[in-house]
């Protein structure tokens, strides 16, 4: 996954956030410009030429330290249907039952990312319901978000690959050819996310 070089264009006016970070690399360590994530149904990306009259340019001297693993801005925009792979091949899918998993890609399998901050993502489901995972580790899909924790995940970027971390702990992951829940980050729980 690439940061900061894909340029969407997008009509109407809106406030850009552009912020300058060291990306940490075992050498050397070089300067590149990531766009944050923006609020569901913001552009995701600042349009080519995004600086404007009154904001601040990225300067070089007030560099922010983070690494690409706290700017997952790669991973929402405002077009983007995405789909998850797990380490088998097969793809996330949704359906009123909850989440499972099938080796082919199909609308079940598209899901809408909204953030909310720092890394804090609902995940929206194709039938318009929102991914949750309750106390007791079970996953549903719900009509309703916000009001509570269960649809709020934590969506981490693990080169290049993302876990899906649900608010509570437990990763998502896809074991013995089914979905599951586990305390553990390992392959299981890691997934290829694509634009779809």
């Amino acid at each position: 996954m690439t940061f900061g070089h894909h340029h969407h264009h997008h009509h109407g006016h809106h406030t850009e956030v552009v912020e300058t970070v060291y990306v940490q690399q075992p050498a050397p360590v070089y300067q590149q410009t990531v766009y944050p994530p923006q609020p569901y149904g913001q552009p995701g990306y600042p349009p080519q030429g995004y600086a404007q009259p009154g904001y601040p340019q990225p300067y070089a001297t007030e560099t922010v330290v983070t690494t690409i693993q706290q700017q997952p801005g790669g991973l929402v925009n405002n077009h983007g249907k995405r789909a998850f792979q797990a380490h088998n091949g097969t793809f996330l899918t949704a359906e009123d039952g909850g989440l499972f998993n099938e080796p082919y890609l199909s609308h079940k399998a598209h899901f809408h990312l909204e953030w909310h901050h720092d890394d804090i993502y609902t995940i929206r489901c194709h039938h318009s319901k929102w991914l949750a995972v309750d106390y007791n580790g079970y996953i549903y899909t719900t009509h309703s978000h916000g009001e509570h924790n269960h649809t709020k995940f934590r969506v981490e970027n693990i080169n290049g690959r993302v876990a899906i971390k649900a608010h509570h702990g437990p990763y998502i992951g896809v074991k013995h050819g089914s979905v599951h829940l586990s305390n553990h980050l390992g392959e299981h729980e890691l997934f290829n996310i694509m634009v779809v």
